[in-house]
């Protein structure tokens, strides 16, 4: 039986049990656009089935939920140019349908076995006896090889300047060695275990390096061992074990390689090689994607597959510290090779980071004018009328600190407000929690956090609709604890300082990755947060932090697009319980982005 209407029939739907026809309206009514919805049932007649309020309320007290329902499409903004004698033409493809045929990267696995017979007419059958100075020698010749493949697959890729075509292999080829080595380990795990464990490997390490010195400049085994078996050890133990444990199959690897290749987060391309860069990656995103699906994967396979490109970042590094040392030791490379890592060298100086912790203390001291000095005895109706003044001030800062933003319209600002904020809320009470973690933790041994539920909610209601305190918890309560486990206390296990979290408020504002911002701004966008990650890593590596330090910042971003989906639904019940929030907030929380 149906727990929403009593009908029979009943079956699961989006974490409840009803019957066809409720979980068909609740999966039209849960992305409504309004914030308020009041119930309507006292105007209907007693025979009447419950309005829309109190269906919706049923249906979620069955334990329908909303992320488990499929978004709504965005419509395609068709733009018709009528010319005098012309035919106005559309396009037939929208960018947001998820082909369920991954013809591109299948094409690529079927013309891999041809690459890898010429590859290993290059390398030899004997790779393993290569010492470093003849694996630089072919590493030319084998980067074009891996161009001509991906040329074959999108025929784009021509296009590209010859300057740009060199940049983009001297940005993949270090990590394509990770991955390749780490490809060949996964293949015979058992083997390369036991080969880890034994004396050959450090004889092949000898190998490796010692006969790629001069004889009169090659140091003793003990201090190649000791200089070279850490980054061995590394991209063992942190690289490949970690890949091969991820049981990725052929389609996937192919789909690695693509990403990696046309990788458009960097400055030595120009910006039309970025577009079609960045035009291939969703291709191939999005065939991955399909494939996964088709073939029933779990929810979170994606996500590790594309971990895999961080598991690689962290590589890149330690192969462009290798190669580093390699030269202070006398190790002969090929000049191609040391070609392809002297394009890699990351700048050390953050001055836009460093500049906006320094304003931000002026910004501090205009916000809590703004709020006053009692925030914790601030409702959410409160909150919600300071929404957009704040909004603007937290943007003036990075007007402030990149005066190029002043160049965008106001459409395109206001496009940046709506898309920062809600995370940035999010963001900001756990920075809250971390600051002041000992009031938080008092908060919730006691009843206190219960208490300043009901008064945030409470007082936001309209005293003849106002809930009871129980209901006003039972409602309420799961966003709160949600918070606590999922956001806030993972932000301060990470210990962040000042740069590093001014570093995740400016990533957060200059978001490239929504469709409600112009291509301009999207590029723009793009350009700023290029130029905060490079000095973030600078100034991780000036404060010889570990390399997990950098991979923390960039995973709290997605603790926040959680976060900001669980706040997206608080907003939602707020409007179906008649909490009272000012019209400057509804429109910052109901701007469709994607």
């Amino acid at each position: 039986m149906c727990q929403v209407c009593g009908a029979a029939g009943a079956e699961p739907h989006f974490g409840g049990i009803s019957c066809r026809a409720c979980a068909a309206f609740f999966r039209r009514c849960v992305h409504t656009k309004k914030i308020e919805i009041t119930c309507t049932c006292k105007q209907r007649l007693a025979s009447s089935h419950p309005c829309r309020h109190c269906r919706m309320l049923k249906c979620m007290a069955t334990g329908m939920i909303k992320c488990k329902v499929q978004a709504t499409r965005e419509k395609n903004k068709i733009k018709i140019t009528c010319l005098p004698g012309s035919i106005s033409s559309l396009s037939l493809l929208s960018c947001n349908i998820i082909p369920r045929e991954c013809a591109n990267i299948s094409n690529t696995v079927a013309n891999w076995g041809e690459v890898d017979t010429k590859r290993k007419g290059l390398y030899g059958d004997s790779v393993f006896e290569m010492n470093f100075t003849q694996f630089s020698n072919v590493t030319k010749p084998d980067t074009l090889l891996l161009w001509d493949l991906a040329v074959k697959i999108f025929p784009d890729a021509k296009l590209l300047s010859g300057a740009d075509k060199q940049a983009i292999l001297c940005n993949f080829f270090p990590r394509w060695m990770m991955l390749d080595s780490a490809i060949g380990f996964c293949t015979s795990f058992e083997e390369s275990s036991k080969y880890i464990a034994s004396k050959d490997y450090t004889n092949m390490l000898l190998h490796f390096y010692g006969t790629s010195m001069p004889p009169e400049k090659r140091l003793k085994d003990d201090q190649i061992i000791e200089t070279f078996k850490p980054y061995w050890d590394f991209h063992y133990y942190e690289t490949a074990v970690p890949i091969y444990f991820k049981k990725l199959d052929k389609i996937e690897y192919m789909a690695i390689f693509l990403l990696l290749l046309f990788d458009d987060a960097y400055a030595n391309i120009s910006e039309e090689g970025a577009v079609l860069c960045r035009n291939l990656r969703k291709v191939v995103k999005r065939e991955l994607k399909g494939y996964q699906t088709d073939n029933n994967c779990y929810e979170k396979r994606f996500i590790d597959t594309m971990d895999v490109l961080l598991l690689l970042e962290k590589a890149e590094e330690k192969i462009t510290s290798e190669v580093l040392i390699c030269a202070v030791n006398n190790v002969t490379l090929s000049d191609d090779f040391k070609a392809i890592f002297h394009c890699n060298i990351i700048p050390r100086s953050c001055f836009n980071i460093t500049n906006t912790v320094e304003n931000w203390s002026d910004l501090d001291q205009k916000r809590k004018e703004l709020y006053g000095d009692c925030f914790y005895e601030l409702s959410f109706l409160d909150i919600s009328c300071f929404a957009k003044a704040d909004s603007k001030l937290l943007l003036s800062i990075g007007e402030l600190i990149f005066p190029d933003l002043n160049l965008l319209g106001e459409a395109d600002k206001k496009a940046i407000i709506s898309n920062f904020f809600p995370r940035w809320v999010v963001m900001e009470a756990s920075i809250d929690y971390c600051t002041n973690n000992q009031y938080h933790r008092e908060l919730l041994e006691t009843d206190g956090l219960e208490k300043m539920m009901v008064k945030f909610y409470g007082s936001s209601m309209p005293m003849e609709n106002r809930l009871e305190d129980e209901v006003i918890l039972k409602l309420f309560r799961p966003f709160w604890k949600h918070f606590y486990e999922e956001i806030a206390e993972p932000v301060y296990q990470m210990r962040f300082d000042k740069v590093e979290c001014i570093a995740i408020f400016l990533l957060i504002l200059f978001d490239d990755a929504y469709t409600n911002i112009s291509d301009d701004c999207s590029r723009l966008c793009r350009n700023l947060r290029k130029v905060v990650l490079r000095e973030l890593k600078g100034y991780h590596l000036d404060n010889n932090c570990s390399e997990m330090r950098f991979i923390n910042v960039i995973s709290t971003l997605m603790l926040l697009e959680k976060g900001e989906e669980k706040f997206q639904e608080e907003v939602l019940i707020c409007g179906l319980n008649n909490v009272s929030l000012h019209d400057d907030f509804k429109e910052i929380m109901q701007v469709e982005k994607l």
